[in-house]
């Protein structure tokens, strides 16, 4: 049996976590509150750093702590996740998809110019009163990261893809992949940045097209070319985006492949150009993540259409 000094003792350490877990909650909800709309490469934009990266790594902590009793279908409420509870709540989640698109945007407007661009990081790093361009380089880098990963660890509940502006994401979607078609990327910008992510957006969003409705998400993928978009992605940077990325990218595929829009307008998805990427598909990643049942089985779809594109 406890003693009475026992008692208090453990009841006196329970009160203790519960003041913490509150404390904690309120200078997460504070940093939350922080992030605000401000143009890319501005001193107040960069500054949205901080906020950015204590916030995403609580996200990220949060999404890896196995859910209670194994339950997917629980609402975003009855959870412990109070980092994309917050983000919804105070209204952040699609003015920090704003944040990306416009920064990825801007980023692609430039990063073309080569000597330019450098020269344009290094007028802006004084300017933001930091050592030299590559600084400023290093600083943009942890920003995306962290905000790429908030992103995605929110689409992964139904509550936040549900309140995303849809067209917005699917048009960011657009024009990072096509972004990546015309400007040579190093393997190390692909490691947690839009190139990567964008492809589990955009499995995160399939996943859940059934919930929301084929004709919220369909016709966007469709008249945006995002299929084809994603293919020749896929066909030209596999290796950079690693096993995690291929997947993400064959899941969105096979996810669209499944939908009664894709049996109905098959050729306004796939395209003779499409249909030759996919050929290369199994050499190139497909064949190593469908080397499982459990894998080959949730790609089917995706399986199917190389094989009838003769891959």
């Amino acid at each position: 049996m406890f003693s009475r000094k026992q008692t208090y003792e453990t009841s006196n350490q329970g009160s203790s976590l519960d003041d913490l877990s509150r404390k904690l909650a309120v200078d997460l909800r504070k940093h939350v509150r922080k992030l605000d709309h401000y143009p890319p490469y501005t001193k107040d934009w960069l500054g949205l750093s901080e906020s950015l990266l204590h916030i995403s790594n609580i996200a990220l902590m949060e999404h890896r702590v196995p859910r209670e009793g194994g339950n997917d279908d629980s609402t975003l409420w009855e959870g412990d996740e109070l980092t994309v509870r917050f983000l919804l709540e105070e209204g952040k989640l699609n003015l920090c998809l704003r944040l990306m698109h416009e920064y990825k945007l801007k980023q692609a407007e430039l990063r073309p110019k080569g000597g330019e661009y450098d020269a344009f990081l290094g007028a802006t790093a004084k300017t933001l009163d930091l050592p030299d361009a590559e600084q400023l380089k290093a600083r943009l880098l942890a920003w995306e990261q962290s905000l790429g990963v908030l992103l995605r660890c929110a689409f992964e509940h139904i509550e936040a893809v549900q309140t995303t502006d849809l067209p917005e994401l699917m048009k960011h979607a657009e024009e990072v992949l096509a972004a990546a078609r015309v400007t040579p990327l190093s393997d190390a910008e692909f490691d947690r940045t839009q190139e990567t992510m964008m492809l589990r957006y955009l499995a995160s969003v399939m996943h859940r097209a059934e919930t929301l409705g084929e004709e919220r998400v369909m016709p966007q993928v469709k008249q945006l070319g995002i299929v084809p978009l994603v293919a020749q992605h896929l066909h030209t940077h596999s290796v950079a985006l690693k096993t995690e990325g291929c997947l993400a990218g064959a899941t969105f595929l096979a996810l669209v492949f499944d939908t009664e829009d894709y049996s109905t307008y098959k050729t306004s998805y796939v395209t003779p150009e499409v249909k030759a990427l996919l050929k290369d598909f199994k050499p190139l990643f497909l064949a190593e993540l469908t080397a499982e049942m459990e894998q080959r089985r949730k790609l089917r779809p995706l399986l199917d259409e190389v094989l009838k594109a003769g891959g």
